[in-house]
């Protein structure tokens, strides 16, 4: 199947439990592509159990599913307004699906976005500035587990 058909078929559901692995396995794979050498405060098995014990159940997690066999492509977590997780299979990078995830944040949360980026993730950060977020704060490293520089970005 060609981007572009797939694309054509790209729906944004909810994650339910049975998607643990499908979102695991998407998390560990993009995180890996985007920032190799970033530090791993946790092994891939507490990030699984996190994901189906934690993330699943106590966050409001959508699924960006292509074409009629639902292929994870890309997942968006909010937590009331801020965007907790936001992460594309590596394959799906650049193929407007993380604009369709952030769209449909806007679209359930019009009254305000918030997110925190790496402050080195420079492809991130684009991003999320094409998509109208606007730089809000630089931290430290000292606020997140991995000990990186970040930044609070907001949306409108």
């Amino acid at each position: 199947m060609t981007a572009n058909k797939a694309l054509d078929d790209l729906r944004i559901v909810p994650a339910v439990r049975s998607d643990a692995d499908s979102v695991a396995d998407l998390y560990l794979a993009s995180r890996a592509a985007m920032l190799p050498d970033l530090r791993r405060v946790h092994s891939d098995s507490a990030v699984r159990h996190w994901i189906a014990t934690c993330l699943l159940p106590d966050t409001e997690v959508w699924l960006a599913k292509l074409g009629g066999e639902g292929t994870v492509s890309g997942m968006l977590a909010l937590d009331g307004s801020f965007i907790d997780q936001l992460y594309l299979a590596p394959a799906w990078f650049r193929h407007g699906i993380g604009t369709r995830l952030i769209d449909h944040a806007k679209a359930v949360r019009p009254e305000g976005l918030s997110l925190y980026c790496f402050k080195r993730n420079e492809t991130a950060r684009h991003f999320y500035e094409r998509q109208g977020f606007r730089l809000a704060v630089e931290r430290d490293g000292r606020s997140n587990e991995e000990g990186e520089p970040d930044c609070l970005y907001l949306w409108p």
